[in-house]
């Protein structure tokens, strides 16, 4: 069985120019999420089944942040003791210039309540540039220690969320590519396709999401073939 692949803890949004009176300070930010099933890379982090998430950021309106974030996780592994896993995050995003932006964050991913022998926990540094008011985006990942597996694993996604008129829909679409050659000797691609929409206080997104050349090596065939996913996100802010 392979090992499981970690959730990347959502980013705090790229830092706005505020009004000249907000320069300065702290917001706390949030949200609490259930989906059909947990998909990091495009592959299922709960095993297909739903799951529970939830996430708090504190950030400074200098750009930086702090974050944690969690879900039930379900890596299909007798006696690996893992169920939940918790990110923790700290990061800098502010704004270049000429509609583009950027986000540096190191994540760490860990797996409470793991077996000896089963810690999979480990660090992720990550950058993103944000282009045309944030509706293109590029992310470079990269981990030196792969889920303890003593090796480097690369990620590079390009994708866009892009505003469909006045309608209140947004269209996601996005391709990465998970270099995992040093850990598996294999790589793989993941593809994504949805439309969200806010009902009310609640964040609605359906996705299609796929992945090719995703061998039993990396993850079970059944994480990692195309299926819908469903999200329903309710974001709160102090």
């Amino acid at each position: 069985m392979a090992l499981g692949l970690a959730a990347l803890a959502p980013a705090a949004a790229l830092a706005q120019e505020a009004p000249a009176e907000e320069k300065q300070g702290w917001s706390v930010e949030g949200n609490v999420d259930l989906v059909s099933d947990y998909v990091f890379r495009g592959i299922s982090q709960s095993n297909r089944d739903p799951a529970l998430q939830a996430g708090l950021t504190l950030s400074h309106s200098l750009g930086f942040y702090a974050g944690i974030w969690g879900s039930n996780v379900d890596f299909d592994t007798p006696g690996d003791g893992i169920s939940t896993e918790i990110d923790y995050s700290l990061g800098w995003a502010g704004a270049l210039g000429g509609g583009m932006g950027y986000d540096l964050s190191v994540v760490r991913y860990t797996y409470p309540g793991a077996n000896s022998g089963y810690d999979i926990s480990y660090n992720e540094f990550l950058g993103k540039l944000t282009f045309a008011d944030e509706k293109f985006f590029l992310l470079l990942g990269h981990a030196n220690d792969y889920a303890r597996s003593g090796e480097a694993a690369t990620y590079v996604q390009a994708g866009t969320d892009w505003p469909l008129g006045e309608s209140g829909w947004t269209l996601s679409a996005a391709a990465g590519h998970y270099d995992l050659s040093k850990v598996y000797g294999k790589s793989y691609q993941d593809y994504l396709l949805g439309l969200g929409r806010s009902f009310g206080p609640v964040d609605v997104k359906l996705s299609y999401v796929t992945t090719s050349g995703a061998s039993e090596d990396i993850a079970p065939r059944k994480w990692t073939r195309g299926r819908l996913v469903a999200q329903f996100s309710i974001p709160f802010k102090f």
